[in-house]
């Protein structure tokens, strides 16, 4: 059994993946603005909490070791760049890049004890591609990519 850190479970991807992962008989631990009641039947311990704001208290709710971590809130703004305000760009970079690093700060003592740990972060094709109405999450997005690929580089010392 392997215990596993889901960020952004209450909906969506993370949902599943909790259900997912529980259901191979692994400890699932969520993190989240609300509660889900599915999760809840599971008996699956979630966290509440807003990962655009800094995070009090959180390690004090995990375990010692922690095998992987998935990061899945998400922020869609779709507008015109013109009508994007500056707070609009800043939550969308807090939720999306801040939130990932206010995470993966607290749990990587955990993640080093494990052997093998895996981190689990989700960007988005307009990233890549140079969409209209996606600036915000593009600059966000790959702000995480920018970070997944540095930490790769930077943890891989650690295994």
């Amino acid at each position: 059994m392997k215990t596993f850190l889901i960020v952004g479970a209450s909906s969506g991807i993370g949902l599943a993946l909790a259900q997912t992962l529980h259901k191979e008989g692994n400890k699932v631990i969520t993190v989240a603005r609300r509660t889900n009641e599915t999760l809840t039947s599971l008996d699956i311990q979630q966290i509440l909490a807003d990962t655009s704001k800094p995070l009090e208290n959180l390690t004090e709710h995990l375990p010692e070791i922690i095998d992987g971590v998935v990061y899945c809130p998400g922020t869609i703004n779709l507008k015109p760049f013109h009508r994007l305000s500056e707070e609009e760009i800043l939550y969308d970079f807090q939720v999306n890049v801040m939130g990932a690093v206010r995470i993966l700060q607290a749990v990587f003592p955990a993640l080093k004890k494990a052997q093998g740990a895996s981190v689990l972060l989700f960007s988005t094709v307009a990233s890549h591609l140079g969409m209209g109405f996606h600036a915000s999450v593009a600059l966000a997005k790959s702000g995480v990519e920018g970070l997944a690929k540095s930490l790769a580089a930077e943890w891989a010392i650690n295994k």
